[in-house]
């Protein structure tokens, strides 16, 4: 990435701070520590899976290493993830036996949540920080700009194997850092009933296609627009957003509605949720959704699909999880990069994806081996990274407003609803 691409990202980032602040500076680092109110933690989140061992006076000194799981993920199957886990950590612990690991749950929401912990210890303790942090990209994306984070650069190799999916592997990099380590992903997916068979263009189908179209961040035609080989920064790091790759995903978008896939009343759901309740409610018996969302027995009945482009690539976005590192310490730096390792091989990954019903990360002998995971893996590896957060919130609300232009019966044509949407990312 250029030099002025890390500048507009961190220019950004400093404006939008008052959004972003992750909790109060003022959380004793005790506080920070306790685990999330409203959470019943089971034993493995709070109890070492390895007691520190006797050794002599030249066997290597004791350490803990804590981790923190977000309650969100885990809570996908609790106990058979934090069963697997576990069982990773035994085999490193096997070989090191002078470490002690600390698995924590922590909640994503409410006033004692991961993200105002790690922000209020930092500030308070930083000694006293976790190690690693399972984190949802957006998290990561945020935590690294702030400072949080210990990238990876220069202690491991490990994004150098050849079955990392790309899109995946790419957000594993921040502003030209390694920041995380993939664990499992997530992506939007067309699903249709596998019992009706579609030749045409998907968005041609006469029935209606339920998506979030009225979404703030734009995801749906932000794939297409990718799709169409539209790029969201200039060769100066600055955002841009194109017109004519937008007029085109803005012209698919309308061919779907006049062909009667996106009717009016599409625009009334509120979230990405809502898909799946209208779905639910018989109002169309096809979905574009990210695939977590969907609860497993509606993927089974349905055929699940990487989201049709406008060129060979797919409009589907992928989005995931990764390890993170957080404890400045040197002295824990190699115990720490050695127990991410393990908790990356491709075997452990490929059990975590299906025991969490998400997508996996490599395309690993385990994964093509299983039909299920290799399928949902091939259309990630088909899909897009999700633009950085930064991106999203200077280029989505154009987008979005552009389709509720089109969608307004605007008397503007799409090419003009395009270049005025491209206008106002115009930099002064």
């Amino acid at each position: 990435m250029q030099p002025r691409s890390k500048f507009f990202l961190i220019s950004a980032a400093v404006l939008l701070l008052p959004a972003l602040l992750l909790g109060s500076c003022s959380t004793a680092a005790s506080d920070a520590e306790e685990d999330a109110p409203g959470l019943t933690p089971s034993p493995a989140t709070t109890t070492p899976v390895s007691q520190t061992q006797q050794s002599g006076s030249t066997a290597p000194s004791p350490l803990t290493i804590t981790i923190w799981l977000p309650d969100d993920l885990i809570l996908r199957n609790e106990d058979a993830l934090l069963a697997l886990i576990q069982q990773q950590i035994a085999a490193y612990t096997e070989s090191h036996p002078e470490v002690t690991i600390d698995l924590r749950l922590k909640a994503e929401a409410g006033s004692a949540n991961m993200m105002d912990s790690l922000q209020s210890t930092s500030l308070a303790a930083p000694a006293a920080l976790p190690d690693i942090v399972l984190m949802s990209r957006a998290d990561m994306e945020v935590a690294a700009l702030k400072g949080l984070l210990i990238p990876y650069d220069g202690v491991s190799d490990l994004l150098s194997a050849n079955d990392w999916i790309p899109s995946i592997k790419q957000l594993a990099t921040i502003q030209g850092s390694t920041f995380g380590m993939p664990v499992v992903s997530d992506a939007l997916v067309y699903f249709v009933d596998k019992d009706e068979q579609h030749t045409q263009n998907a968005f041609l189908v006469s029935k209606p296609l339920l998506a979030y179209i009225n979404d703030p961040s734009a995801e749906l035609l932000m794939g297409l627009y990718l799709s169409a080989g539209g790029v969201l920064m200039d060769q100066e790091g600055g955002p841009v957003l194109e017109s004519a790759p937008l007029a085109q995903a803005l012209k698919q978008v309308d061919s779907a509605r006049k062909a009667g896939a996106f009717p009016a009343w599409m625009m009334d759901i509120a979230n990405q949720s809502d898909v799946y309740r209208y779905y639910q409610a018989e109002r169309g018996d096809r979905m574009i959704a990210w695939y977590s969302n969907i609860p497993t027995p509606a993927r089974n009945a349905m055929a699940a699909q990487a989201v049709p482009g406008l060129s060979e690539n797919a409009a589907t976005l992928v989005d995931g999880w990764f390890w993170t590192m957080t404890q400045p310490q040197p002295e824990k730096r190699q115990a720490t990069v050695d127990l991410v390792e393990v908790l990356t091989e491709e075997n452990f990954l490929a059990q975590l994806a299906a025991t969490s019903e998400l997508i996996p990360v490599r395309l690993s002998p385990s994964v093509m081996e299983d039909t299920n995971l290799n399928l949902v893996a091939e259309i990630a590896a088909a899909g897009q990274p999700i633009p950085d957060g930064l991106l999203l919130v200077t280029i989505s609300p154009a987008m979005q407003g552009s389709l509720q232009s089109l969608f307004g019966g605007s008397n503007q044509t799409i090419d003009e609803i395009a270049r005025q949407a491209s206008e106002k990312i115009q930099r002064p």
